[in-house]
């Protein structure tokens, strides 16, 4: 191959690639499910459960960043910063596991009513709300995340 092909293809293939990845779109998210009340300490309460997704495009990605607030009763009481990386298979569906800590502290007024009313069988009314950030050879797409669900004490 001569001198001049060589460095046509070095120069042309690294445009070609990273315009090939513009291209992607972001995984899409459907709803959180397997929501739970893990763990009830006198500082800390855990909930557990899976965010579900749809990967629509031929490559797969890694997660690179997660940051959603978890709202009880409307006040913003905590936030999932989940930074591992877990990879996202292509086109198909896939969950990602998490688990947030709830300072009883930021637990106040009508939000104690509400957790006091779970004891009593009553059901508590979360909202999650934030952003998941997946990546792949330095291209990074964005899903935003909203979901509204009732979680109910196990005891």
């Amino acid at each position: 191959m001569s001198l001049i092909k060589r460095t046509i293809i070095l120069a042309l293939g690294p445009i070609l690639f990273l315009s090939a990845c513009g291209e992607y779109e972001a995984p899409e998210f459907h709803r959180i499910k397997n929501l739970k009340v893990h763990k009830v300490s006198g500082k800390i309460i855990t909930l557990k459960g899976n965010a579900l997704f749809t990967n629509p495009n031929s490559v797969g990605f890694k997660i690179k960043d997660i940051d959603i607030d978890l709202y009880i009763a409307e006040k913003n009481v905590a936030k999932i910063t989940e930074t591992s990386i877990t990879k996202v298979p292509s086109d198909n569906n896939f969950e990602v596991p998490f688990e947030v800590n709830v300072p009883t502290k930021e637990i106040k007024g009508k939000v104690i009513n509400q957790l006091l009313g779970m004891l009593g069988g009553q059901k508590m009314q979360i909202q999650f709300k934030g952003n998941i950030k997946f990546g792949k050879f330095g291209i990074n797409k964005t899903t935003p995340v909203a979901h509204k669900d009732e979680i109910k004490l196990k005891i």
